[in-house]
């Protein structure tokens, strides 16, 4: 059975928000110490496939109306949409790969309106439960079977690490720098950090290797199951029109723990898309996300709801063109 475009893109926020659950020196490090820097970062990275299962939270400011002009094909996708694209997010939540689970909370605050209330996520058995805040009665779930993308959704920290791996790689090993942590840093974990700061100098370079990094991404993440192919293949064909125009300063930083792992990730990043000559709008994206008990036993809270709506029936109560054919 075809899903609708919505069904398609509520599984991809949902992917992308936890995912999103989704990316990651100086002037005045020696060559010697760029190049080490960046490959210790990019080691971490490669590591971070390694994870079996995690804890995560996170914090996003989102100014992404642009980026996400989406003509939706009814209106909850666009609510949906619109209170994403410019909005602060938070999240918490605990993953394992196999079997495929993940269960989080997820907190949205628009910027025009009052937050939304928290919304539960929860997939378990190849299927994934979520509340819609304002849609769902207290206790009510929706439901859908994400059978085919069960494993990539409890895989969303493998899918970062290889997009930061693309992305990192693109950029010159002089502008990275290695420091150590702050003694109450230390305490909590992290063994370095490493950072790339955006400056006027060298935004050229990172706009190419995150231009880069985006195409790649898009198929990367369609070939996981993480992005439908709809979705994909418009990413990679608005990206062959426009170019990405990293704004500074902005940075990206990288913790790594003792074991090797990437602990936690920074990013501050400002950028316009660039067409026929003509830039719009300054997009930004501040993200902050921990990862923490790496490969420990993981202790899962959320049972199956007992009262699960298919996500079929609530479309239908929004004229959902759910059995049109999908172009």
């Amino acid at each position: 059975m075809k899903r609708s475009p919505f069904i398609r893109w509520l599984t991809a926020a949902a992917a992308g928000t936890l995912a999103l659950l989704a990316f990651v020196g100086l002037a005045g490090c020696t060559d010697r110490d760029g190049k080490q820097a960046k490959e210790e970062a990019l080691q971490a990275l490669r590591q971070q496939a390694g994870l079996q299962s995690y804890t995560f939270e996170g914090r996003a400011t989102l100014q992404l109306g642009e980026t996400f002009a989406i003509a939706p094909g009814n209106p909850l996708t666009g609510a949906l949409i619109g209170s994403l694209a410019t909005s602060t997010l938070g999240w918490t939540g605990t993953a394992a790969v196999s079997p495929p689970r993940l269960e989080a909370k997820l907190n949205i605050a628009p910027k025009a309106g009052a937050p939304l209330p928290e919304m539960p996520i929860l997939l378990k058995d190849n299927k994934l439960y979520l509340q819609i805040p304002y849609l769902n009665p207290k206790n009510e779930y929706l439901s859908m079977d994400v059978s085919r993308q069960a494993s990539g959704l409890a895989q969303s920290s493998q899918s970062f690490a290889k997009l930061a791996e693309t992305l990192i790689q693109g950029i010159d090993a002089k502008w990275f720098k290695s420091e150590a942590p702050t003694s109450a840093e230390s305490a909590a974990g992290v063994k370095a950090w490493y950072t790339v700061a955006f400056v006027d100098s060298n935004v050229k370079a990172i706009s190419d290797a995150l231009q880069r990094s985006l195409t790649e991404g898009a198929a990367r993440l369609q070939d996981s199951g993480l992005l439908p192919a709809p979705q994909a293949d418009a990413l990679k064909a608005s990206l062959s029109r426009k170019q990405v125009k990293v704004q500074p300063p902005g940075r990206i930083r990288l913790a790594v723990g003792p074991d090797g792992f990437v602990q936690e990730l920074a990013l501050d990043l400002s950028y316009v898309l660039e067409e026929a000559g003509q830039s719009g709008p300054v997009q930004s994206l501040q993200l902050t996300n921990k990862w923490g008990h790496r490969n420990e036993t993981p202790v899962f809270t959320q049972d199956v709801p007992a009262q699960a709506k298919p996500l079929d029936q609530l479309l239908n109560l929004f004229g959902s063109p759910a059995k049109a054919p999908v172009k």
